[in-house]
């Protein structure tokens, strides 16, 4: 492990290292509480992954100054808490953080209203991904007030590369990349061995999901792929219509084997919120299966010109029965076969959002085959 003071003392060396991209003072973690629980209140994207600079020899660590505070009341008034404790949940092998946060211990900091702007120097030392999972706990608000804990948040560094390797499961809990990265100093991400579900059928860029069938996201890209490619993805996080979307910087390709539809009924094609960033459709429950291949049976009916598919499951929000068909994206559209037809449909389980700002679920086929009239 790194040791804390070896780390403190090269901060005053590599100073100059530390560019304004990446300032000690710009996107500290500024905590505070709301609607009666302890929270990060800014920087909008602080768990998005962070870039670490490299120091060189003879040390050879990549570094990245971290620093909290607390957010004050209107005005520039008094801090809107007396104390709290980040509490270490986990953290990278190989990651240390100051002399608070590292390998193997639950390690926390008290941090009080007296004197709380505290800044922690991230340190490891091989290239990587390394993520520290923390909450704040014993939280007291002005006047001695008790604020419930937070909700268990990610602070993440990348060393040696502009992209976070990460799995599709936190990839729903990252908020969209920043702007200008990496500019500003924030990474974006990487994603391996996804497996193309939707080839060339969508005009900006396919649908890509886990070999095990759990989870899938849209790649937006102009990378040509066939059905069944192994993908490795890196580019920007992005959310479009209600669905997480990776915008793709670079998409390397191996051949495979098509997925196989999962088969699904309509009510669970509304399901709930896959992450803090990722939201659930309107009255969705269950397990999220947006950007998976899926298939569902029932008969098509058209309400205001717009064409659902209905297997007997409840109406959902308010909407007609059924899930709507959408044909949108596609590279080359199609007509679809009359209203009252039976069907079995293939196709993306995926999102839109209707015109009162409300997430509503779609099923999107990738072309005529993917529709079978009984």
């Amino acid at each position: 492990m790194v040791s804390v003071y070896r780390v403190t003392g090269l901060l005053a060396a590599v100073a100059v290292l530390i560019t304004s991209a990446v300032s000690a003072h710009e996107n500290d973690l500024i905590f505070g509480f709301d609607a009666g629980q302890a929270t990060v209140m800014s920087p909008a994207a602080y768990e998005c992954p962070r870039m670490m600079l490299p120091t060189g020899p003879p040390l050879n660590l990549w570094i990245r100054d971290i620093g909290v505070d607390f957010a004050r009341q209107p005005g520039g008034g008094p801090y809107l808490l007396e104390s709290v404790t980040w509490q270490q949940v986990s953290c990278t092998a190989g990651l240390t953080i100051g002399s608070a946060f590292g390998d193997s211990r639950p390690g926390f900091v008290n941090l009080t209203s007296t004197s709380p702007h505290v800044h922690f120097q991230a340190a490891a030392r091989n290239p990587g991904t390394y993520i520290l999972r923390s909450y704040l706990k014993n939280a007291i608000a002005k006047g001695g007030v008790q604020v419930a804990p937070s909700a268990e948040f990610y602070t993440i560094f990348v060393a040696g590369s502009d992209y976070a390797l990460v799995d599709l499961p936190l990839l729903r809990n990252l908020p969209d990349t920043p702007a200008e990265s990496p500019a500003n100093g924030y990474a974006g991400v990487e994603v391996r061995d996804l497996v193309v579900s939707t080839g060339q059928a969508f005009a900006t860029g396919f649908y890509a999901q886990t070999s095990g069938r759990s989870a899938g996201v849209f790649i937006q890209s102009n990378t040509p792929v066939a059905e069944g490619d192994v993908v490795r993805v890196r580019g920007k996080l992005a959310t479009v219509d209600g669905e997480r979307v990776v915008v793709a910087d670079s998409v390397e390709t191996q051949p495979g084997v098509p997925p196989r539809p999962l088969g699904m009924t309509v009510r669970t094609l509304a399901a709930a919120s896959a992450g803090r960033y990722t939201p659930g459709a309107e009255g969705g429950v269950g397990v999220s299966n947006v950007g998976l291949l899926v298939r569902v049976a029932g008969m098509l009916r058209e309400h205001d010109g717009i064409v659902y598919l209905d297997d007997g499951s409840a109406p959902l929000g308010g909407m007609p029965a059924g899930v709507r068909l959408s044909l949108e994206r596609l590279a080359t559209p199609f007509s679809l076969p009359e209203p009252g037809s039976a069907v079995i449909v293939t196709g993306v389980s995926g999102h839109v959002v209707d015109g009162d700002g409300k997430i509503r679920p779609v099923l999107r086929p990738r072309g005529p085959e993917d529709i079978t009239v009984l």
